[in-house]
């Protein structure tokens, strides 16, 4: 397995086990199983990635992440998001590899059962279990932070105006 990037994943939001936004204030969009056509789910590497996202539907949201000057229109705004794929092995209650994503936006609402286009640009690291919640949060918000650099380097920048994005 490598962290060959960029990896591009389009599918339907699931509900998962809730945790994301509640025990670790990082709500999630858990992508469909089907969501990677690009290669078979297992054979992608487990851990945290940063990239760009897409709901394909308007739903109400405030960013503070510094959109580039060269936007490109879209039908649906592109945002930044990190994402993690694998099984969880803080908690270790997850049977099949998944994916999820958290935009780096606030929402008004829900967005179960929309479809969502990712594109993750950069690796950051594997996933791994920690001593505590607390250490979890902690990592978490150091991947959100790393994102947030790594998105606004010319590679990253660019890929969110691949034709993948509508």
């Amino acid at each position: 397995m490598s962290t060959s990037t960029p990896l591009y994943f389009n599918g339907i939001v699931e509900k998962g086990f809730g945790r994301g936004g509640k025990q670790l204030n990082c709500p999630t969009a858990n992508l469909s199983g089907d969501c990677s056509p690009q290669v078979p789910m297992e054979s992608l590497t487990d851990g945290v990635y940063f990239g760009w996202a897409q709901i394909e539907k308007d739903v109400p949201f405030n960013s503070t992440f510094e959109t580039p000057s060269d936007e490109v229109k879209k039908s649906f705004p592109v945002l930044p998001m990190v994402m993690s794929i694998g099984k969880n092995p803080h908690f270790n209650d997850v049977l099949k590899k998944v994916v999820e994503v958290h935009i780096l936006a606030e929402f008004q609402t829900d967005f179960y059962g929309e479809r969502v286009r990712a594109i993750a640009t950069g690796y950051i690291r594997p996933q791994q279990a920690y001593s505590s919640l607390e250490a979890l949060i902690e990592a978490i918000q150091n991947d959100i932070s790393t994102s947030k650099t790594k998105l606004k380097e010319k590679d990253s920048v660019s890929a969110r105006h691949l034709p993948f994005f509508i």
